[in-house]
């Protein structure tokens, strides 16, 4: 008869036992500690194991902010630093932190006025990125008062993501929109095509300010501009010849501001000023513009309200047809303009001018200004 080995109960951390020992928790980071996350000192958290699927996580890392450590933190970093935070801990909580025996609240918490207003406050990136979190937020997205000002400057922009949008968000809704283009990037591309802006002028009947930046415009024909423009602004864009020239005035412009725009010359300003509608006139930059240009577009402008002349390439004959015609002048600005005491009196007769700003006019006396602006009313 055989003998049998006696019984011998398995060690705790041998192969077979199936109960997982826990590490003790991670001891908290030092106060004296860097921020730094690759820095000598940072402390390595323990490895956990969890009881549900047996797989490997690591626990994250509680940064403390230092004095000395505060002191190198840019406002950029600053920033950047409570986005994140706020995303986490308010916007995507993982669970309900007590804090003096109560529960935090959330925004879902928050009456969706308060929300709008805080959606409204967001760039369209974060604010397209929320309403993936729940069927309410989503809701709240779509809603008409979000989408009436887009400002898409700071992004770069596609026909793509302007139709995605178009059909989504600004149908009906959009009254001013802000983008830029792809003039100064390395690879071309075609963001403002004629069928996207004429998509806008059908579908977005209330869309009355369209800026541009940096945007190639020489393939896009004027008449495609949608009719409902009020104001348009232009700022480092690229231009054909014809443009503003039409058989009809289509659209009914009443503000314009150019920036930059070298290919702008007299004949664009005698083609804009032929609608008559002009009250704001933004000229900066614009070289190409002379006397001669001011000269044909005044009688034109009798309407205008507002003129700006930044650095152009008009004199004492612009002043002339300055005061001649255009009667309802309240604001004049004449900055940087090769301007004489010659010049200067023939704006007295001006009844309606509350603001002339002469700047960087160095042809300009003291005597002669001060005499002029007393001649006016």
């Amino acid at each position: 008869m055989l003998a049998h080995a006696p019984w011998r109960p398995q060690h705790p951390l041998s192969r077979g036992h199936r109960k997982l020992i826990r590490q003790p928790p991670p001891t908290p980071i030092d106060q004296g500690d860097s921020l730094k996350e690759n820095s000598p000192k940072a402390p390595r958290l323990p490895r956990r194991f969890s009881r549900r699927d047996s797989k490997r996580t690591v626990q994250k890392r509680k940064w403390c902010v230092t004095p000395e450590a505060e002191a190198h933190i840019s406002p950029e970093e600053t920033t950047a630093a409570f986005s994140r935070w706020f995303k986490a801990s308010v916007l995507f909580p993982k669970g309900e932190e007590q804090a003096g025996g109560m529960a935090a609240q959330t925004v879902s918490a928050l009456p969706d006025s308060l929300l709008l207003r805080i959606l409204e406050s967001l760039p369209p990136r974060d604010r397209l990125g929320m309403a993936r979190v729940c069927r309410h937020w989503r809701r709240l997205v779509q809603d008409k008062l979000l989408w009436r000002h887009l400002n898409l400057t700071p992004y770069k922009m596609s026909s793509k993501v302007l139709w995605h949008l178009l059909r989504n968000h600004l149908r009906g809704n959009l009254r001013t929109l802000k983008a830029r283009g792809s003039l100064h990037s390395v690879r071309k591309q075609e963001v403002f095509s004629p069928a996207l802006m004429q998509a806008l002028g059908k579908q977005c009947p209330n869309f009355h300010h369209l800026c541009l930046t940096e945007a190639d415009l020489r393939s896009l024909s004027y008449e495609c501009m949608p009719a409902s423009l009020k104001t348009l602004e232009l700022s480092w864009c690229e231009i054909p010849p014809a443009w503003f020239q039409t058989p009809q005035a289509h659209p009914q412009i009443q503000h314009l501001v150019i920036q930059n725009v070298p290919a702008f010359s007299n004949q664009h300003l005698a083609n804009i000023a032929h609608q008559g509608t002009l009250k704001t006139l933004v000229l900066s930059e614009t070289y190409r513009v002379t006397d001669w240009g001011i000269q044909t577009a005044a009688p034109y402008l009798g309407e205008l309200e507002s003129l700006l002349l930044h650095r152009c390439s008009v004199g004492d004959s612009a002043t002339h047809f300055i005061g001649r015609h255009m009667k309802h002048l309240r604001r004049l600005d004449l900055s940087g303009s090769s301007l004489t005491d010659m010049g200067l009196p023939c704006l007295s007769g001006l009844a309606s001018l509350e603001d002339l700003q002469l700047e960087a006019c160095s042809g300009l006396s003291p005597e002669v200004v001060v005499a002029t602006c007393r001649a006016l009313p």
